[in-house]
C-alpha cells in the first residue's frame, strides 16, 4: 500500500461514517415529524358558527382525530365543505367559515346523510351529520358543566435528539480514536 493511499483510507471510512450518522439524523426526524394536520381551530370555528354545544372531534371531517390531511374523506367534508369553499381548505379559516355560512343559508339545505334533517341543524343540536339519526359528536357529559378533555400532546423529539447526539458522540470518539 502506498503512502497515499494510507492517508486516503482513513479519510473516507470517517466520511461513511460522517454520511450514515446524517441519515440516521434525518430518517429518525422523519418519523417524529409525522404528516401534516389540519388547522386545530377548525373545530372551534364550526362550534362557533352553528352554535354547538361542543367543539366537533376532528371525524366530522378526517378518518381519525386527529385530522390529517391525506385522510380528510368524510361525507359532510367532501359533499358539503369542499365544493362550497370552492376547493381544498389547506387551513384557511376563512374559506371554512364562508362554506358554513352557504351549508346554513343554501336553499334546498344540505342534508349529506340524506335522513331529511339538514346539515346545519343537526351541527346545532351537536349530531353527525355523516351519519343519520342522533349520532352525538359532543360525548357524554356527567354532573354540572362537566366535559371530555383531550389528552395532552406527546412530543417524541427529545428522544430522538437523545439518540442523535450519543450516536454523533459515539462516531466522534471513534473516529478520534483512530
Amino acid at each position: 500500500m502506498s503512502t497515499c493511499e494510507a492517508r486516503v483510507r482513513p479519510m473516507i471510512r470517517s466520511t461513511r461514517q460522517l454520511a450514515l450518522t446524517f441519515a440516521f439524523a434525518v430518517g429518525m426526524s422523519a418519523l417524529v415529524a409525522g404528516p401534516a394536520q389540519a388547522s386545530p381551530a377548525f373545530p372551534s370555528v364550526v362550534q362557533k358558527e352553528y352554535d354547538m354545544p361542543c367543539p366537533p372531534s376532528c371525524t366530522l371531517c378526517h378518518a381519525t382525530d386527529p385530522g390529517q390531511a391525506g385522510n380528510f374523506i368524510k361525507p359532510f367534508a367532501l359533499s358539503a365543505v369542499v365544493p362550497r369553499a370552492g376547493g381544498g381548505l389547506a387551513g384557511d379559516e376563512s374559506k371554512l367559515e364562508v362554506a358554513l355560512e352557504k351549508i346554513k343559508t343554501e336553499m334546498p339545505r344540505v342534508d349529506t346523510d340524506k335522513d331529511g334533517t339538514p346539515d346545519s341543524d343537526e351541527l346545532s343540536e351537536g349530531n353527525d351529520p355523516n351519519k343519520p339519526g342522533d349520532e352525538r359528536l359532543c360525548g357524554p357529559a356527567y354532573g354540572c358543566g362537566a366535559h371530555i378533555a383531550k389528552a395532552p400532546a406527546k412530543n417524541g423529539g427529545a428522544w430522538v435528539l437523545a439518540v442523535t447526539a450519543a450516536a454523533l458522540v459515539t462516531f466522534g470518539f471513534r473516529r478520534r480514536s483512530s
